[in-house]
């Protein structure tokens, strides 16, 4: 079984993160700031992030640098505008389908897909 960290301020968006993809088995550690995030990496083993780039007190890029230094798990981005980062950045509203999708391919092939 799969253990997602879901990293967002919104309550909602976890809620819907979690309404689409609890049926498959995972399981989930919510974080809603930065701080969080990084004590919820010391305690946990995850097998994917789910993050909001614009994740209070700071987020974007170096957030994003810090995790991947520190951990090697796919991450699926969420993003109110488009943003030019490496990986997968899913735009808010968040489509629950395109979600399921990203996160059952970076659970299966250890990277989310990539949109053209």
């Amino acid at each position: 079984m799969a253990t997602i960290l879901l990293a967002d301020p919104a309550w909602s968006v976890r809620q819907l993160a979690r309404a689409v993809l609890e049926r498959d088995g995972l399981t989930f550690i919510d974080a809603t700031n930065a701080q969080e995030v990084w004590e919820a990496i010391a305690l946990h083993r995850v097998d994917l992030i789910i993050i909001d780039l614009d994740l209070p007190p700071y987020g974007g890029p170096e957030l994003l640098q810090g995790l991947r230094e520190v951990v090697d798990v796919p991450v699926v981005t969420l993003a109110f505008r488009a943003k030019r980062l490496p990986g997968c950045v899913l735009l808010k509203p968040i489509d629950a389908w395109q979600l399921v999708e990203h996160v059952e391919s970076a659970l299966d092939d250890g990277e989310p897909r990539r949109d053209p």
